[in-house]
């Protein structure tokens, strides 16, 4: 099984932190035990004498450091070994931001479901930054898709059974929906945005330049009884334009495609504390530094 926060999944457990924890926290799957077992496995033929050390060790103490950085680089995820204290704790904005979309349920979900589908890195960008209190840079969101978010390895058929164990019913329909590879408006409408390309105005006047049309080609043929029903379709799409709205809809019908979809779930606010940035960083080793041994 492959997961598109397998980067984090392996600093995880690169730190020693309790996975299922930390997972159960952001309402995320837990990896199987065996996908645990490999990934340790794989740390200990692969990473650095010092990782190795330090995942063998009982006290909880990275001693020795050489190496690891560089791997970490190797491995994707070197910005969260660099936020280490051992490392000096350095923090970047980006991080921050991309760490902050990330553990929130609802933006995840948001952004998840953006990520794949056909917007552009601007497209993206602007409709994340109207649902939200806060603004991602190109930088931010290149760290999250390679850190907390990258599809590229994640199969259609992992996909199908990775979906249906997410907590949150929401993200579950919006990354279904994302998978649809959707285009940018189709996004817009799901969140309830106005499209910019199928804007209402434009919309009406094509049904009034459509119908006018159909309706004078039946007024001028043979059988002039059938044009009522496009002069009916005209002078409606016009009194609509007039009054500046969308149409009307049946009493207690969703009017939008937006909320007919909002309406497959019901979402109850609630307040639940998640894990920040400090919260994933690893015990401090009491000891000095200690520099391996020259061969």
């Amino acid at each position: 099984m492959t997961y598109p926060y397998e980067r984090f999944l392996r600093f995880l457990v690169s730190r020693k932190l309790d996975v299922t924890n930390v997972l159960a926290r952001y309402g995320l799957p837990r990896p199987g035990d065996l996908w645990l077992a490999r990934c340790r496995s794989d740390f200990r033929q692969n990473a650095p004498y010092a990782l190795v050390r330090y995942l063998d060790s009982r006290d909880g103490e990275l001693d020795l450091r050489d190496g690891i950085l560089e791997w970490a680089e190797r491995e994707g995820f070197r910005p969260l070994w660099e936020m280490q204290k051992e490392f000096g704790g350095v923090m970047s904005p980006e991080l921050d931001l991309a760490f902050r979309a990330f553990v929130n349920p609802y933006s995840r979900a948001v952004l998840g479901m953006l990520v794949m589908s056909q917007a552009t890195e601007s497209e993206i960008l602007t409709i994340f930054q109207s649902q939200f209190d806060y603004q991602l840079t190109p930088e931010t969101l290149a760290l999250y898709k390679k850190i907390f978010w990258d599809v590229a390895g994640v199969g259609r058929k992992q996909w199908e059974s990775l979906v249906t164990q997410f907590e949150s019913e929401e993200e579950r329909s919006y990354i279904t929906f994302g998978l649809s590879s959707p285009s940018a408006n189709e996004v817009r409408d799901i969140l309830g945005m106005d499209c910019t390309a199928f804007d209402h105005k434009t919309i009406l006047n094509q049904i009034i330049a459509k119908s006018y049309l159909q309706w004078k080609k039946a007024i001028e043929g043979p059988n002039p009884d059938s044009s009522m029903p496009w002069a009916m379709l005209t002078m409606k799409a016009i009194a609509q334009s007039r009054s500046n709205g969308i149409g009307t809809a049946n009493d207690g019908e969703p009017k939008t495609i937006a909320e007919r979809f909002k309406g497959l779930f019901s979402i109850q606010p609630t307040k639940k504390s998640h894990t920040t940035l400090a919260d994933l960083v690893g015990e401090v080793g009491r000891k000095q530094p200690v520099k391996a041994e020259s061969k």
